[in-house]
């Protein structure tokens, strides 16, 4: 039989004792950190929806103001950012949480309130909300001698949408040069060819890929007044040749460069198919219209007459043909194209103008139509867009096919020509016949994606 002390009787107790004391201990320190960790998670999304609001309120007056990033101006941007101070304050007391300005915020001394900075050169307002609050604990203040303290941050950036364009009048996307569509690889850039007699006032021409130039084309180039050249307003890539013209001039001269186009790796939204009807298989099928046409599903237009399209979004398919007595005319109209061949034509001249088509009257677009966003053909399909350029034609917006081909080409006589406020982007552009076409490049009509709105913390 095993003998025991006096002086051994008892431990189980003391064992006990401490045991239970360190599983209080871990419990009251779970129960501690989760308490902890539960307000900074609060603190976190109190500190996001704060800056989401400020910068929303940003947001909004950039597209108030149609701001682009070519447009860029911190100055102009100033009465919405002391709205948005108040925005951001706002919504921080909805999660009980008193900030008020603080320009030194983040410094060891000052760790609680908003910022907002607006930055010309990189193009992009930033608002900050700094949040710090004590956690009173159990347990673990018997150890730090005071509350647990959580500081979180919260900074959402503002940047413009850019332009379409990107400042270029003619854009193509394709990163290969070459005629035969049958073969991606080898099919893309922009041609100018024939007689053609182009002015691109204030935009450009850029080419992903290659410049090819045949016959006497004479492309100009021009700042608003119509006179000064624009310099380096004529790009292709640097990695295929500029092929010149036998006659006939590019002024500027064309100049390669190693980068592409902002849109090449961006794709335009979508427009919202709100011209569905019910049956989203029904379509209307037109054939030899003149009269009246109201926004809706169609396939296979063919125009024979005066035409007039009331303002809204027009989803069509199959083809699309104007005779040469069709004088076609749209304003505040937005085409969604998925066919695959559309000519616009016309001895008396279609106009076809985009929502907002004159900034000095905001018209706001209605029945599905996108502002500044004429025609928009999915990237889904490779179309042809034709443009005659015989015509006495007017033309405003967006044209976007990132995979389909545009011509402009016609034999301008009598001094007819076409004139557009807009920005052409295709997989290749090309310029062909003896048509007059003069462009404005106005970043007022050419559609511009909303501003972008990220949190960073």
């Amino acid at each position: 039989m095993k003998q025991f002390r006096a002086s051994e009787r008892g431990q189980i107790l003391i064992l006990l004792v401490l045991a239970m004391i360190g599983m209080l201990g871990l419990t009251a320190l779970a129960v501690d950190g989760g308490m902890v960790y539960a307000d900074r998670r609060y603190m976190q999304s109190a500190a996001d929806a704060a800056t989401l609001a400020g910068a929303a309120r940003i947001g909004d007056s950039i597209e108030a103001l149609d701001m682009d990033d070519k447009e860029w101006n911190c100055t102009a941007l100033s009465s919405s950012i002391t709205a948005a101070y108040q925005e951001t304050k706002l919504k921080a007391a909805a999660n009980d949480y008193d900030i008020d300005k603080n320009t030194s915020l983040g410094t060891a001394e000052n760790n609680q309130g908003m910022k907002i900075v607006c930055s010309q050169t990189e193009k992009y307002a930033d608002v900050m909300v700094m949040l710090t609050n004590d956690t009173i604990t159990s347990f673990v203040h018997l150890f730090t001698g005071g509350p647990m303290r959580n500081t979180v941050t919260s900074i959402t950036r503002v940047e413009p949408g850019i332009n379409a364009g990107g400042n270029y009048a003619i854009v193509s996307l394709s990163k290969y040069c070459g005629n035969n569509k049958n073969v991606p690889t080898s099919f893309g850039g922009t041609k100018l060819s024939g007689t053609t007699d182009v002015k691109v006032m204030i935009g450009g021409i850029w080419s992903n890929s290659c410049l090819e130039a045949s016959g006497g084309p004479d492309v100009t180039v021009t700042e608003e007044n119509g006179n000064t050249i624009k310099p380096n307003s004529v790009l292709y890539h640097n990695t295929f040749p500029y092929s010149p013209p036998g006659s006939g001039t590019l002024d500027p001269a064309p100049v390669g460069t190693s980068a592409y186009h902002p849109l090449t790796e961006v794709t335009l939204p979508s427009p919202a198919p709100s011209c569905k009807k019910p049956d989203t298989d029904a379509y209307d099928a037109k054939n030899n219209i003149e009269g009246t046409l109201d926004p809706g599903n169609y396939s296979n237009l063919s125009f024979k007459g005066p035409t007039t399209l009331n303002p809204g979004l027009y989803c069509i398919s199959g083809t699309v043909t104007m005779n040469t007595n069709a004088t076609v005319t749209g304003i505040g109209i937005t085409i969604y194209y998925t066919g695959t061949s559309m000519t616009i034509n016309g001895a008396s001249g279609p106009s076809l103008l985009a929502p907002n088509w004159d900034p000095t009257h905001v018209i706001e677009p209605v029945n599905g139509a996108i502002e500044d966003l004429l025609i928009y053909i999915s990237p889904d399909v490779q179309a042809d867009i034709k443009i005659n350029g015989t015509s006495d034609s007017y033309f405003t917006g967006t044209v976007y096919g990132p995979t389909s081909n545009i011509f402009i080409a016609g034999n301008a006589t009598m001094g007819h020509e076409t004139v557009a406020e807009m920005a052409l982007i295709g997989y290749r552009v090309d310029l062909t016949g003896a048509s007059n076409f003069n462009i404005k490049y106005n970043a007022n009509m050419i559609y511009a994606f909303p501003p972008d709105l990220e949190v960073r913390r």
